[in-house]
């Protein structure tokens, strides 16, 4: 043996070394939004949450539980945010639009979670009965009579 610390360092340097493609790195995981947004349009296509209804935020109530939601501050003020959390899978809720307008929606979705994040994958949206359009990942069409 010319050089043992040599021959020592190099079998260090293979015990070191691991499979890395066996787990997942979650810092390169990208997860889906845990909401979506809804556009409430006339039959002509105007929207009218800012323009019909123009309020700081909309009372949504349903399964013994009342959230507020609000039109998007960066995005769309035409659009409502809503969080997956804040309304369950198939339940009817009530969208307050007014004093005297109530409307009513049902998300359905899916919740899958692993290792790295939760995901939320909206599978339809019923908006007074009706299922509403999807424009984009996130967001609903819908269309008030």
């Amino acid at each position: 043996m010319k050089n043992p610390l040599f021959y020592l360092a190099i079998t260090a340097l293979l015990f070191a070394c691991t499979d890395d493609d066996s787990s997942t790195d979650c810092a390169l995981i990208i997860p889906s939004p845990n909401n979506f947004l809804l556009r409430i349009q006339d039959a002509q296509g105007d929207p009218l949450i800012g323009t019909v209804f123009t309020q700081d935020s909309f009372r949504l109530r349903g399964n013994n539980a009342v959230t507020y939601i609000k039109p998007t501050l960066n995005g769309n003020p035409a659009d409502l945010f809503i969080f997956f959390t804040q309304i369950e899978d198939g339940i009817d809720y009530y969208l307050d639009l007014s004093e005297t307008d109530t409307d009513t929606i049902r998300a359905n979705y899916t919740v899958t979670t692993n290792e790295c994040a939760t995901s939320f994958d909206l599978e339809g949206l019923i908006y007074n009965g009706t299922l509403g359009e999807y424009e984009g990942d996130n967001l609903v069409i819908a269309t008030k009579d």
